[in-house]
């Protein structure tokens, strides 16, 4: 049986390189392990950040049919303005929606029957009435959307 016997003599001649090289190791994969969770976590703010600017964009741009749907049921009243109409919690959520429609302006009508125009006049349909829709949205963390859209109707000038 061999025994291996401790030179005690040469403990006392050791500097420690070792200790040394873990200990720098070890405080390398410390900095790296840090620096990680820190991208992460930026990355799952701009994440976050994203599916909101989604989700607030999707809102707008579901507002306006309604508004549309709005301003065509105002056709018994020759397309009056509305302004600032309010949904809040739209969907269940924390989301407000504002939107509005206005008039722009009249122009000659280009979509009329070009072989007999007087049938144009004779229906009324002496103008391409040009409106303007908007839609704004605005999240529960704050963040606002806004959306416009155009439209034209062929009908009576609007003056």
């Amino acid at each position: 049986m061999i025994i291996n016997k401790i030179n005690f003599r040469s403990l006392g001649q050791q500097r420690g390189a070792v200790l040394f090289t873990t200990l720098m190791f070890m405080i390398i994969l410390t900095m790296l392990a840090v620096t990680s969770m820190s991208t992460n976590t930026l990355e799952e703010k701009m994440a976050a950040n994203s599916q909101e600017t989604n989700y607030s964009f999707q809102a707008a741009e579901s507002a306006l049919p309604v508004a549309w749907n709005d301003f065509w049921d105002s056709a018994e009243n020759e397309f009056n303005n509305f302004t600032d109409v309010v949904i809040n919690n739209f969907d269940g959520n924390q989301t407000s929606i504002t939107y509005s429609a206005s008039f722009q302006q009249s122009t000659d009508p280009q979509r009329c029957d070009a072989s007999n125009p007087a049938l144009c006049n004779e229906q009324g349909l002496t103008a391409e009435n040009h409106y303007e829709v908007s839609s704004v949205s605005t999240t529960s963390t704050g963040l606002v959307t806004t959306i416009h859209a155009g439209g034209k109707i062929l009908g009576p000038a609007n003056d």
